[in-house]
């Protein structure tokens, strides 16, 4: 994604899918400032057999939506605040101005769990 365009609406995508995670763990009665990546993996942690197939589900889209470019056990980088804070304002209330593209997206790094 090289356009500026292509930057805001890819980041807009990841705020989406950020309220979407938390919202639905809202909804599952988790604690609302928790992903449900963190809270499976702790449930896996104790020995909960769904857990350990949900997280290698969570796995499997994250890297679908990542294009391929994550890889690894999503859960345990949820877990242990790995994974950087992809959610970023777009528009910043506070000097009402749309914020530099050149700091979207592209400062933030997807871990590969990967050794290469």
């Amino acid at each position: 994604m090289s356009c500026v365009v292509c930057k805001y609406v890819g980041q807009y995508f990841l705020n989406f899918l950020n309220l979407l995670d938390h919202t639905g763990n809202f909804f599952l009665l988790g604690d609302p400032n928790e992903t449900i990546s963190a809270r499976t993996a702790r449930a896996r942690a104790a020995g909960q057999i769904w857990a350990k197939y949900f997280c290698k589900f969570l796995s499997f889209g994250a890297e679908l939506v990542s294009f391929g470019s994550f890889t690894g056990d999503h859960c345990d980088y949820a877990l242990n605040d790995k994974i950087l804070p992809n959610s970023r304002e777009i528009w910043d209330w506070n000097t009402n101005t749309i914020i530099d593209p050149a700091t979207i997206i592209d400062d933030v790094e997807i871990p590969n769990a990967d050794p290469q």
